[in-house]
């Protein structure tokens, strides 16, 4: 059938698809319902910008998780782009795999720790199943389960990329706009809405002082941190070879501070180190240490005596002796909800040590949880409830082997390993600064920060969610660098067999 004998079908089913949606959408509007034309106006918009995107379709899975933007309302729940964003992409690259346009690469060597993880995760699910309620709850149950299923389809989606120089620094770019996105959206939200916002809990105050929005400012201090020591060596800025990145690195210092965020400020000093290890200029280590003693050692003690530091930036620093707020000497020496969560952790793993109990909520567990709420003695107790309840243990191994059990822990601690093994070969092997190079130090330095943070943070879902992507791109590069290396070595053999075949006879004596 030709072209114009097609358009002749095509072109009428389009025009009466057209008279259908405008009848219901007149509908919708008459009924008051004007939430389904939105989002039927947005499904459309969204499948126009996804056709134009082309084979980049795979961009949106790193951007949408990385800004985190507003979640949608859809039947009395609430879908988050990131998982709008990793189902569109999911099934764009079903529809090319069908048409012969990318290739789903499944099995890797590198794969199995990951394939062995969601398929025990699949295993608990199935010994201790909870529903979807309609995309289940907004914070525990079904809907955590979705989060892992589209996890895992984020990771296929990224492990069967064949990414370019070039798509690895819009990657970087994107992911960088996608956090300044959401650092402007909670600081308005607060601003605007007079008070935390819900939807972004980076907003919400915390310690009921002035630790409230500024948090969120820990974001771009940290990215930006993990891109400058990914780009440039550590002797190229403490060199001072390039003032303007040196005085950007002491911005990213001051802007962690005053977010407030303990953790935020020890990453951003943590990753010159671990810079130095990657690009083996360990002198630099030496020298990073004897300046941040410096460093903190005057804030420590010219703190009260000569200058005053915000309150955020007492708090951030609130974990070293100093005559900090009195109102951070309790928060820095009890941490009570997390210590009462990693005992309530413990205690599920003594029940459950090798299967867990998944995201299943058992009826003690409720009640525990109210009693806890009705007749606990103060905050501290209400939130180890809600956290407790929402699997949310602060700790990631604990929680881990509480809701998964130990097999799990084992599958997830060996493929964080390899992750950040074969992140730091690559780095180390690829040329400087290539784009590439510059993705896997980036992406070294964002795995060994859930190192640094495992007991303070962690959520089996959440992290599979937010990470799974990175593993998936980061096994597609050291796949795509394992080929090249073999083609060059097959080409030097060939090279090497023609200049033996065309070397003149050794004449005999």
């Amino acid at each position: 059938m030709n072209s114009f004998s097609s358009n002749r079908i095509f072109l009428p089913l389009v025009a009466i698809a057209g008279i259908i949606l405008a009848v219901f959408m007149g509908k919708w509007v008459a009924g008051g319902r004007l939430l389904m034309p939105g989002l039927v106006i947005g499904a459309i918009f969204g499948a126009i910008f996804f056709l134009t995107l082309g084979r980049m379709y795979w961009y949106m899975i790193p951007f949408a998780l990385a800004s985190g933007l507003p979640a949608i309302p859809l039947g009395g729940r609430t879908i988050e782009l990131g998982e709008l964003s990793v189902a569109a992409c999911t099934a764009i690259f079903v529809a090319r795999v069908a048409m012969k346009k990318d290739h789903l690469v499944l099995f890797r060597a590198s794969h199995i720790p990951l394939l062995l993880s969601f398929a025990w995760i699949c295993l608990v699910w199935a010994l201790h199943p909870t529903g979807f309620l309609f995309l289940g709850s907004e914070m525990m149950g079904g809907r955590y389960y979705l989060k892992i299923v589209l996890a895992f389809c984020a990771f296929l989606v990224m492990a069967s990329q064949e990414p370019t120089e070039k798509d690895f620094l819009r990657i970087i770019y994107l992911v960088f706009f996608g956090v300044l996105l959401k650092v402007g959206y909670g600081v308005l939200s607060y601003f605007l809405l007079g008070g935390a916002d819900a939807a972004d809990p980076a907003s919400q105050d915390i310690d009921g002082g002035g630790y409230t929005w500024q948090q969120i400012l820990a974001a771009p201090a940290v990215i930006g941190t993990y891109y400058l020591f990914a780009r440039y060596k550590p002797s190229e800025i403490f060199g001072f070879q390039r003032p303007f990145v040196t005085a950007f690195y002491l911005g990213a210092l001051i802007l962690a501070a005053l977010s407030g965020k303990r953790m935020g400020l020890f990453i951003v000093m943590t990753v010159p180190f671990l810079s130095a290890f990657v690009f083996r200029e360990y002198k630099h280590i030496i020298l990073g240490a004897l300046l941040g003693v410096i460093g903190l050692g005057v804030l420590t003690v010219g703190h009260g005596s000569i200058f005053q530091l915000p309150f955020t930036a007492q708090r951030a620093l609130s974990w070293l002796p100093g005559e900090w707020d009195p109102s951070l000497k309790e928060l820095g020496s009890s941490d009570l909800f997390r210590k009462e969560l990693r005992t309530l952790a413990i205690d599920d793993i003594k029940k459950h040590p090798i299967i867990g109990q998944g995201y299943a909520t058992s009826i003690s567990d409720v009640l525990t949880g109210m009693n806890m709420i009705q007749y606990g003695s103060g905050l501290e107790l209400e939130k180890v409830a809600g956290h407790a309840m929402s699997k949310n243990w602060h700790n990631a191994w604990l929680g881990y082997t509480a809701d998964f059990g130990i097999p799990f822990t084992v599958f997830y601690i060996a493929l964080l390993g390899t992750a950040l093994f074969l992140s730091v070969r690559m780095a180390r092997s690829l040329p400087h600064p290539s784009t590439r190079q510059i993705f896997c130090v980036y992406a070294f330095f964002s795995l060994f920060a859930k190192v640094l943070s495992i007991h303070t943070s962690g959520h089996t879902a959440l992290d599979a969610f937010n990470l799974w992507w990175l593993y998936g791109l980061v096994f597609a590069v050291a796949a795509q660098v394992s080929k090249e290396r073999r083609q060059e070595k097959m080409a030097t053999a060939r090279v090497a067999s023609v200049a033996e075949d065309n070397m003149p006879p050794v004449p005999a004596r």
